[in-house]
């Protein structure tokens, strides 16, 4: 009796009181849950090419999936690979010289599940919006795959304000999916919001009769008390009208910009055979190799939310394309047991009809270890390459040499 008192009847009591406290104080709702603002406009960033992470800023999280006026957006989304200083990273090559525009998201932990909340967030706008996805096989091996998207990293691209956007502009499936996946990281939030706690509740609901018993009252009084879900936010309501592709005549000279770019890959690496640069050898290499540790797929939280990404983007009808990072086979020794990591990758991409750019293989016939700077980092030489893939599948020149 004590037991239930404790886990069921104690805390009904104090979240029904809690309800009906907040409900009859208006003005304490306003100062403890005043709602997010959403009506900044993109144009007010216009020019901004990379953002590493979004911190709660409202003008980055509207930029999100916007469109140009006169002109479009490609939305490139990755991790550590997207703060290169390369001047062949797309955000840069791409923008500098064609109408269309391309905005690099991310940096290092930006990984599957993160980018599905981002998405998610904004799925009214992600109809033919063009995303490219670049995936690295690191993320599905070790402690990313076990984990998945680290919950500090996550914090940082989705926001209380993002969640706002979740409950109130996507389909109920796609809230339960979300708050299952949530719920499982929630804990790991040190000051969990009203949103956040909502969604950790959603799920509770869903679990078991005691669980439902225990929750119910929590999740329902949320509206009571938090103003940020009375309405939806004036920018996700109506349909989003995205501008055209724009078809541009660029001369570009490939096989020049190549030589270049692997001649200079060459001329950076004097110190080993890797394909490394020298100062990164120096500092983390000198003669040692690595290896990656694979875990059992049960176990493989980021291939999971790798699946739901996919899933989610099929649904909503985005004209999405994906890039499969290759890794240093002249470092990594078991580069070989990713392998099947990178098939389920591809299979399930093939099977969803989206376009992929699969740089990864084990075979040293195909290997060039100019791609890199480090052991899985992409230099001028790799970016050139997944630059091209970019203007050729969304059509963005009638040159191509």
């Amino acid at each position: 009796m004590r037991k239930l008192l404790a886990t069921v009847l104690l805390p009904l009591a104090i979240a029904a009181s809690l309800g009906v406290y907040l409900q009859h104080n208006p003005q304490l709702q306003n100062e403890l849950f005043e709602p997010e603002q959403f009506n900044v406009k993109a144009d007010a960033i216009a020019g901004i090419r990379y953002i590493p992470e979004f911190n709660g800023e409202p003008v980055y999280e509207n930029y999100l999936l916007s469109t140009g006026e006169g002109y479009e957006n490609i939305f490139l989304f990755g991790s550590s690979e997207l703060t290169s200083h390369s001047d062949a990273v797309s955000y840069r090559f791409i923008s500098q010289r064609f109408t269309t525009q391309v905005i690099g998201i991310g940096e290092a932990g930006n990984q599957c599940f993160s980018i599905y909340s981002q998405l998610l967030a904004h799925a009214d706008r992600l109809k033919n919006a063009p995303v490219v996805i670049i995936l690295s096989p690191g993320w599905f091996a070790g402690n990313d795959a076990a984990t998945g998207t680290p919950s500090e990293i996550w914090l940082k691209f989705n926001s209380p304000s993002m969640l706002q956007r979740i409950n109130k502009d996507t389909s109920a499936n796609e809230k339960t999916v979300f708050a299952e996946r949530f719920s499982e990281m929630f804990f790991d939030i040190n000051h969990p919001s009203p949103e956040h706690k909502y969604f950790f509740y959603e799920h509770q609901l869903q679990r078991n009769p005691l669980s439902a018993a225990v929750y119910a009252p929590m999740k329902y009084t949320m509206p009571l008390f938090s103003g940020s879900y009375s309405g939806s936010p004036k920018s996700m309501t109506g349909i989003f009208h995205r501008s055209p592709l724009h078809t541009d005549t660029v001369l570009i000279n490939w096989d020049s910009l190549y030589n270049a770019a692997k001649n200079k890959a060459r001329a950076a690496s004097t110190n080993n055979s890797m394909g490394v640069n020298n100062e990164y050898y120096d500092a983390f290499i000198k003669g040692r190799h690595g290896r990656f540790w694979t875990v059992p797929r049960s176990q493989n939280v980021e291939m999971n939310d790798f699946h739901m990404l996919i899933n989610f983007l099929k649904t909503r009808g985005a004209n999405v394309s994906f890039v499969i990072l290759p890794v240093n086979i002249l470092y990594y020794e078991n580069a070989a047991e990713l392998q099947p990591l990178v098939n389920e990758l591809t299979d399930a991409i093939s099977a969803a009809n989206y376009p992929c750019y699969n740089m990864f293989t084990v075979k040293t016939d195909q290997f060039e270890k100019e791609l890199f700077t480090d052991v899985m980092h992409p230099g001028d030489y790799g970016w050139l390459k997944i630059s091209r893939f970019i203007i050729d599948n969304y059509h963005l020149n009638y040159e191509r040499q």
